[in-house]
């Protein structure tokens, strides 16, 4: 006896896919910020707000009894020992590094790098000129409360102090020389020959500016000099009829007819007039 089949019908063929290009998953692609440098903005402004703070608290100190601004005073109290004087430096060092990261530019952490090294270096310098003047064999004294809170700190006392161990208190100051000269160099990315360029023009301009004055001075001085000798040779030349010539002999003043009749009344009365020898007019 035959039974009866179950025919259903055969499914439909399906639509081919795309294919898949190589490389991507099948999850679905995430979201791309058009702001690549959010991490850069988010740093520098709050580097910049906790200068800010920092600063305040310095100059408006929070009283003891009223409990307020507890982080900036401990940021303040530990500075104050870290980096000694330099603290009232720190907050600029904040804030400037905070606008090169949120103005865009510094892309890298390079900028910042120059930015602390420069500021390690103003410590561990004024230390040096302003710290107690403590032996190095008394390496103990170095670092006490009273001899870094007021000057470089404890990072500023241990700077000076290898300085000073290693190449003496001048070489110490050398070497901070040549050190802020590459942490200059370092934030600004300026080549040391492009740096000088303007300097040695500057110094050309000037040495140009002085010869001209000297030279001017000089051509001043010879005129006013043949000026006097020509007018000096002018006045000889007013009065040089009446001279006699170099050599000359000069004849005797001329006696006026007044003169020679005073003196003749004069002999008859018993004086003897001018120029008239006695014998003589006795012989007359």
């Amino acid at each position: 006896m035959a039974t009866a089949r179950n025919t259903r019908p055969a499914p439909a063929p399906r639509k081919p896919q795309p294919a898949r290009p190589a490389g991507k998953s099948a999850a679905p692609a995430a979201r791309r910020r058009a702001n690549t440098r959010l991490i850069y903005d988010i740093v520098g402004i709050a580097l910049i707000a906790i200068g800010l703070i920092l600063l305040a608290t310095l100059i408006w100190p929070p009283s003891e009894a009223g409990g307020e601004n507890v982080f900036g005073e401990a940021l303040a109290r530990g500075l104050r020992l870290v980096v000694g004087s330099g603290a009232w430096v720190f907050p600029a060092v904040l804030v400037v590094t905070g606008f090169m990261l949120a103005v865009g530019k510094s892309r890298s952490w390079d900028n910042i790098g120059g930015i602390v090294g420069g500021y390690l270096v103003f410590l561990a310098w004024w230390q040096l000129w302003t710290g107690p003047s403590v032996p190095v064999v008394r390496w103990s004294d170095q670092f006490t409360p009273d001899a870094v809170s007021a000057y470089g700190g404890v990072i500023g006392a241990f700077l000076s102090f290898c300085l000073r161990t290693a190449v003496g208190t001048i070489g110490a100051h050398i070497v901070l020389a040549a050190l802020s000269i590459v942490a200059f160099l370092w934030i600004t990315d300026i080549p040391l020959p492009a740096l000088y360029g303007p300097i040695e023009r500057l110094i050309g301009t000037g040495m140009q500016n002085g010869g001209r004055v000297v030279a001017d001075g000089a051509r001043s001085a010879r005129e006013r000099a043949a000026e006097r000798r020509a007018a000096r040779a002018a006045m000889v030349g007013c009065h040089g009829d009446d001279r006699p010539p170099r050599g000359a002999a000069r004849s005797p003043p001329a006696v006026h007819a007044t003169d020679a009749g005073a003196g003749g009344r004069r002999g008859a009365g018993g004086t003897r007039g001018p120029g008239v020898l006695p014998g003589r007019a006795e012989g007359r």
